[in-house]
């Protein structure tokens, strides 16, 4: 009886007829002995996105068959959806334990470490993962961003090529590679463009035809080009204190905006940015998923320019630009490098960011503005700027993603704690939580002659404004090279903390320099690593240009063209305008 109703849901679970599959399991009623039948039941819950009793059902495969490694293993898999890591993980580990073979339960295992900032015991269950099934390219996807913010971004770039070339039509893991490369230095830009343009053919095998260009006023009866931005990151992220000006500073008589937020997570600060919308405008939630819907959603709201905000970050919407919803389409903000996509009429930058001659790496037409191509938007409520005092030791500091810090950027960081004696540094980054990465973050130091005791690390505060009080006791920022910071460069800006910045050879690398040069202080860029140590070891030796420095700074940002949202929008008002009249 049990294999017979068993076998029947189970036809119409693989035929996705999950209320048929339901119905058939319900008649078998709650005496029913089989654990199968919990476990399938499990299943069909968790796919019609009941996993709350899902949980009971395979809570009960569990107790009949305690020996059976699938099922605490899909138990902690539902735990782990949930986001119920302390219930998930004795499930998972138990699977583990009764399998050697079971490879779901230790990429959750790895999952769940690395939101935990246990990064070493996040590699070793993604080796492990791996091991077991070599096949499995988002455990790959997964090892190299945890083997990046853990100092072995060599390693991780490596993975990612040999597992493109045997896995060459992996879209998730072409972007992982090609996002990858923003990391290294020296990488030829006719090798980014072509890795960045197979992930385009992917997405784009065959182009759709581009849509119409309609008669001035015929969606908005006053005229106005109907700009929409597409961004996941409508929400708490760094985005969004670049996407605020947007919403915000747009000249209404000459554009009508509306906005896509592609995200599952919406919270106040979606709320804060939808206000910043006029009321016959809108934000709208459109979670991952369906590109097709949100195309036509979009085509239905008349959108006339549609503006990518998001590049090959998470939760992306490339596939709604590959069907052409608006007649003229454009990326920025969010990825420093090419989409690879040829579908866009334009990628928004600066002259400093890219200039002369990078269209070379770039698919889209670069369409560069006559200022920085970023405002910033501060936090609404700014802690004071304390002073330091001039007694202290100099203490420089780096908020930015481990994944960020290079080779390179070791070696000049220890340049600078060289050429600045009993000066010490603050390095913020969630992965330092983890003990493996700490120690080999200051072996690496070591080996450049620094010892540990001029070296402070901090994974993380507990809020926002926790992070931002840190400012007020550091000196001078140091960045990141070739992956500048800029979210972390413009808050210590607004906090009256000078940044030193290295300029490269690619867009990432040139973001400091545009930041800096718009606050009018070019001089805190280097072109070289002699430069960057040179320029803060001299800002270091002046306390009292110093301190100046940090009493004026804040102003000086607010008042630049950094934080003039407004000025943005006039540009960017007329680059639609101008490329719309070419389409």
């Amino acid at each position: 009886m049990s294999q017979a109703v068993f076998l029947s849901a189970l036809e119409h679970f693989k035929a996705g007829r999950l209320d048929q599959a339901l119905a058939v399991l319900q008649r078998a009623g709650p005496k029913a002995t089989d654990p199968q039948l919990d476990y399938l039941h499990a299943w069909v819950l968790e796919k019609k996105g009941d996993r709350e009793r899902a949980v009971y059902f395979i809570t009960r495969a569990c107790e009949k068959a305690p020996n059976d490694p699938r099922f605490p293993g899909k138990l902690g898999a539902i735990l782990y959806d949930l986001k119920k890591f302390d219930q998930a993980k004795p499930h998972l580990l138990k699977a583990a334990s009764l399998s050697d073979k079971e490879h779901s339960a230790r990429s959750f295992l790895a999952a769940i470490a690395r939101t935990r900032c246990e990064y070493g015991d996040s590699e070793r269950w993604y080796r492990e993962t791996i091991a077991i099934w070599p096949e499995d390219v988002d455990s790959i996807a997964s090892l190299s961003w945890v083997l990046a913010e853990s100092l072995q971004q060599p390693e991780a770039i490596a993975m990612l090529e040999r597992a493109t070339t045997v896995h060459p039509a992996n879209a998730n893991l072409r972007i992982s590679y090609c996002s990858m490369f923003n990391y290294c230095d020296g990488l030829a830009p006719e090798r980014v463009r072509i890795e960045h343009e197979a992930y385009g053919r992917l997405l784009c095998p065959t182009l759709a035809d581009r849509p119409g260009r309609r008669t001035r006023g015929q969606g908005a009866s006053d005229g106005r080009l109907r700009v929409g931005y597409i961004s996941p990151d409508f929400r708490e992220h760094s985005c969004a204190k670049y996407a605020a000006a947007l919403l915000r500073d747009h000249d209404r008589t000459r554009v009508h905006v509306s906005a896509y937020h592609t995200s599952k997570t919406a919270d106040e600060v979606t709320k804060r940015l939808a206000s910043l919308l006029k009321p016959d405008e809108s934000l709208v939630q459109f979670p991952p998923g369906n590109d097709a819907g949100l195309a036509e959603k979009i085509r239905a709201d008349g959108i006339d320019v549609l503006v990518d905000l998001a590049g090959l970050t998470t939760d992306h919407r490339q596939g709604v630009f590959a069907l052409r919803p608006a007649a003229l389409q454009l990326t920025y903000l969010g990825y420093p490098n090419t989409t690879g996509l040829p579908v866009y009429d334009g990628r928004i930058v600066d002259a400093i960011t890219d200039p002369a001659g990078s269209e070379v790496s770039c698919v889209e037409p670069l369409q560069r503005l006559g200022r920085c191509f970023l405002a910033y938007s501060p936090a609404p409520e700014l802690p004071d700027v304390a002073p330091r005092g001039t007694n202290e030791p100099i203490r420089f500091v780096s908020f930015n993603l481990l994944a960020k810090v290079s080779d390179e950027t070791l070696k000049m960081w220890a340049g600078v704690l060289h050429a600045v004696p009993h000066s010490t540094m603050l390095i913020k980054a969630r992965s330092t939580g983890d003990a493996s990465v700490r120690e080999r973050l200051l072996a690496r130091f070591a080996s450049l002659g620094i010892e540990a005791s001029r070296i402070q690390t901090l994974a993380y505060t507990a809020t926002a404004r926790e992070h931002l009080l840190l400012y007020q006791g550091v000196d001078i920022g140091l960045d990141t090279y070739p992956y500048n910071g800029t979210t972390t460069t413009c808050e210590a800006l607004s906090m009256g903390v000078p940044v030193i910045t290295r300029g490269g050879t690619t867009h990432a690398s040139r973001v400091g320099t545009s930041l800096v040069h718009a606050i009018g202080h070019a001089e805190w860029s280097a072109t070289d690593a002699a430069g960057y140590i040179a320029a803060a070891a001299a800002m270091a030796s002046n306390r009292g240009a110093l301190a100046e420095i940090r009493g004026s700074l804040r102003q000086v940002m607010l008042g630049s063209p950094l934080c003039d949202g407004a000025s943005l929008c006039r540009e960017v008002e007329e680059l639609y305008e101008r490329l719309w009249m070419s389409v």
